[in-house]
């Protein structure tokens, strides 16, 4: 159920390289010599949106009957009982969005480069 589960927080991983290229001081960035109207704030909203369409696709996946079901059974190949065990915890771990972004977290993106 990786590739499910992975859905919540597979953005923050991937968000991290997004303030590097738009990094007027980072000397490997391709944007420096560019006029670039990204600021920190564009980011911060960009990852807003990307933790509010998370949560509302973990929702819909995880909370509709069935759904889940059919995606665990249907596309990646689980039996029926493993399925109808999953779903209890991918239902907990569609909350995982929510914990996972604050400003703290874009403030350790913005400052680990």
């Amino acid at each position: 159920t990786y590739p499910v589960g992975h859905m919540p927080y597979g953005w923050l991983t991937e968000i991290r390289a997004i303030y590097p290229a738009f990094d007027k001081n980072n000397p490997s960035s391709k944007m420096v010599n560019s006029n670039s109207p990204v600021t920190k704030t564009h980011i911060k909203r960009f990852t807003f949106f990307c933790m509010a369409l998370s949560l509302t696709l973990c929702f819909v996946v995880f909370w509709t009957p069935t759904v889940s079901e059919k995606i665990l059974i249907d596309i990646i190949g689980v039996d029926d009982d493993f399925a109808a065990l999953c779903v209890i915890p991918l239902r907990i771990f569609s909350f995982f969005s929510c914990t996972s972004y604050s400003s703290s977290t874009f403030d350790r993106l913005v400052n680990d480069t």
